[in-house]
């Protein structure tokens, strides 16, 4: 059967942290750029899997996972520019209750959900917003939701998009607007900078991170 498939763009605010106190030493640090969660799982035993990445200064993001990270397992893999955690932990009633909420409901989650700097929690969810509202509803921990988009899904390109900063964002819609891709180029770092209101080596710097990011991915 064809048709739109739906998503539904959430932001969840809890009132305890999320995963644990770790979270807030970490993304505190100006060392770290980005955190998301690319998947996690919810166990028979109410415990759950999590597989995260941290981006920024590997060497302060291990040794803060080291000295702050509490899990009843967990392994680093640890790249250039970020690190990736799985680990298997406990979870408390508000982690419970949202990851029960995917098995209940006809709702997928896309991945990566993306931390935000105010303590949020960014999530792309697949199906309709009736449902999705039907969902949220059952949720029985203190959490706040905010619904901020809805449309038809597109797959892949939304995940590939969500893995950047928002001002790697920015530049890279700008670079693309202004025509810095096309062939010819009708755009340079100067044309850019103008319109970001940022200087030339920023540009630079945030279009070759866009550009090792996702071309790595669509790399096999």
């Amino acid at each position: 059967m064809e048709g739109d498939v739906q998503y539904c763009y959430l932001e969840f605010q809890p009132d305890q942290e999320w995963f644990q106190p770790a979270h807030k030493q970490v993304v505190a640090k100006p060392a770290v750029t980005h955190e998301l969660i690319h998947q996690t799982n919810l166990l028979d035993d109410g415990t759950a899997v999590v597989l995260f990445e941290i981006v920024g200064d590997v060497d302060r993001i291990t040794a803060l996972l080291e000295e702050h990270f509490v899990a009843l397992k967990y392994q680093l893999i640890v790249r250039d520019d970020s690190v990736f955690v799985y680990a298997h932990f406990r979870t408390n009633e508000t982690i419970y209750e949202l990851l029960r909420m995917f098995d209940q409901h006809e709702i997928v989650m896309d991945p990566p959900m993306i931390y935000t700097e105010y303590g949020a929690l960014k999530v792309t969810v697949v199906g309709s917003k009736e449902i999705v509202a039907q969902a949220i509803e059952e949720v029985d921990a203190d959490v706040s939701f905010t619904l901020t988009r809805t449309g038809s899904y597109q797959p892949y390109q939304r995940s590939l998009f969500s893995l950047l900063t928002p001002k790697q964002q920015e530049t890279l819609k700008t670079a693309i607007e202004c025509g810095y891709y096309r062939d010819p180029r009708e755009a340079t770092y100067e044309d850019l900078a103008a319109e970001l209101d940022c200087a030339v080596g920023t540009v630079g710097e945030h279009l070759r991170k866009c550009e090792a990011k996702l071309l790595s991915r669509l790399v096999p």
